[in-house]
């Protein structure tokens, strides 16, 4: 009898060790904001559709990306979350982005891909930002059952596009100090959401490699050269894609093209209806109407003032 009970006593203790050491990695996973469930294949383990900031949606539509919102209880990261608003057609031609017709504004999301067994393996992490002329796509595009398979970490990252998040406006940089660049101010808080969480899903927030294709590889150079991203990320990989061409000042004009604040004004003038729309309303526009409505020139003519 005293022999069972010392058994049961070492029992119990090797129980409490387990939960001072290394932590298997569930489909459960406890984050900064709350816990999420996400979805396990074989030894693949995938968490979509993860809110990394608050949804820029109402009157923090054009406003930098703000951390993510928390929540009670166990939110589902087990489908992947609706993409960012974008021009139907552009996409519908490159017959590639998935949910076309599941789109929202509250789109700030990531998805991560893990194999690791536990959370103290510290795996390399790559986070990949889409291409697409930062009018169209998504994180979604891109599955990570494969570049798994070579020891990493996958992010995956939605970021706002065209006129929602590279709209220059002289009432936003007012409030701001500059505007546009919305887009790469959420690329910017996904790579902040990253270094605080990663290490819960088996990653090493020390060892973060960014890379990304076209647009995406644009953005990497941009990441590269803000002051904003010190230390979010170790590596850098772009793929078919430089942050070269001619580009818009925010309020002066150049060889190339009015100011972006000159275009912005142009655009809200074609989206309002009026000469001279102010910035609440055109926040109250509906998204659908600013995409049925779009103009290709000013999504092109971004500016990067915010980042420099």
């Amino acid at each position: 009898m005293k022999l069972r009970n010392i058994f049961l006593l070492a029992l119990s203790f090797s129980f409490i060790g387990c939960g001072f050491g290394n932590q298997d990695i569930s489909t459960i996973v406890k984050i900064e904001n709350g816990s999420i469930k996400g979805v396990q294949e074989g030894n693949l383990k995938k968490y979509l559709g993860i809110p990394y900031a608050e949804p820029p949606v109402g009157n923090l539509r054009w406003a930098s990306a703000r951390p993510a919102l928390n929540w009670e209880g166990i939110k589902s990261a087990e489908s992947n979350s609706k993409i960012c608003f974008q021009p139907k057609q552009i996409a519908d031609f490159y017959d590639r982005v998935p949910d076309i017709n599941n789109m929202s504004e509250d789109c700030l999301t990531l998805n991560v891909w893990t194999r690791a067994k536990n959370s103290d393996e510290k795996l390399p992490v790559m986070v990949w930002f889409h291409g697409g002329a930062l009018v169209w796509g998504s994180g979604s595009e891109y599955p990570g059952d494969a570049l798994t398979e070579h020891g990493v970490i996958l992010v995956t990252v939605n970021y706002r596009l065209g006129p929602f998040g590279f709209f220059s406006h002289p009432e936003l940089s007012t409030e701001t100090g500059s505007s546009g660049n919305q887009g790469f101010s959420d690329q910017i808080q996904s790579l902040k959401w990253v270094k605080e969480n990663i290490s819960q899903f088996g990653g090493d927030p020390n060892n973060i490699t960014i890379f990304g294709e076209s647009a995406g590889s644009w953005s990497v150079n941009v990441l590269q050269a803000s002051p904003l991203t010190k230390g979010l990320f170790h590596k850098a990989i772009g793929q078919s894609g430089a942050r070269l061409i001619p580009l818009t000042h925010l309020n002066k004009r150049t060889t190339y093209s009015k100011s972006a604040e000159e275009l912005g004004l142009d655009w809200s003038k074609v989206m309002a209806g009026n000469n001279n729309p102010s910035l609440q309303e055109l926040k109250k526009i509906p998204p659908i109407t600013i995409i049925s409505n779009l103009e290709k020139d000013p999504l092109y003519a971004t500016q990067f003032d915010s980042l420099t």
